[in-house]
């Protein structure tokens, strides 16, 4: 045996071991160390009040599933329960809420109210098992308390005013958020030319 023929087994093995160990690396990744144990997310976003002064809205996360945050999905999507608690900065008051199989990702800033405050919506992980335009949006009653609203309907600037309205079918079409009560009221719409 050469010593040319000894060095190309050597590099081939090398070769080799080298594609198992990164075969390896990347099975274990998708299979083994993608979920984190648990779930244990903070979301922090702004909610305007009708005077226009910014409160910080805080939503923590909490479930013992494991969970792929990069992904946005439950390993076991039927028995991954997340508890939330949702409160303003400096205040008191806290909102419960509890997901079967999902997990907030986000909270986006919408102004679909009468007046000049915003509102949360808050985004599922994931729209499977979701009716067709279910939402949950956060707002500020009075100012200073906290509300959850779950409404069914689809948010849109139709008049591309820069307020976003909800279309609610069996309410008679668009709507705008009363914060106050927390019903809806028919949107004053500009007229679209």
């Amino acid at each position: 045996m050469t010593e040319t023929s000894s060095k190309k087994k050597v590099t081939r093995a090398i070769y080799i071991i080298l594609s198992l160990l990164f075969l390896a690396l990347l099975i274990g990744t998708e299979f083994i160390w993608r979920y984190d144990a648990h779930l244990n997310h903070t979301i922090k976003v702004a909610l305007r009040n009708n005077s226009k002064s910014d409160r910080m809205l805080v939503i923590f996360e909490k479930s013992e599933s494991p969970v792929d945050t990069a992904r946005r999905e439950f390993k076991d999507i039927r028995h991954g329960i997340t508890d939330i608690m949702m409160w303003l900065e400096g205040y008191h008051d806290t909102i419960h809420l509890s997901l079967q199989g999902k997990y907030l990702s986000e909270g986006r800033s919408v102004h679909i109210s009468s007046d000049s405050s915003t509102q949360i919506i808050l985004i599922p992980n994931t729209i499977q098992g979701l009716p067709s335009g279910s939402n949950k949006i956060i707002y500020l009653k009075n100012d200073s308390v906290i509300a959850l609203k779950e409404f069914s309907g689809f948010i849109n600037d139709i008049d591309k005013d820069g307020k976003e309205e909800v279309n609610i079918p069996e309410n008679g079409g668009w709507m705008r958020l009363n914060p106050a009560t927390g019903e809806w009221t028919p949107a004053q719409l500009k007229t679209i030319p």
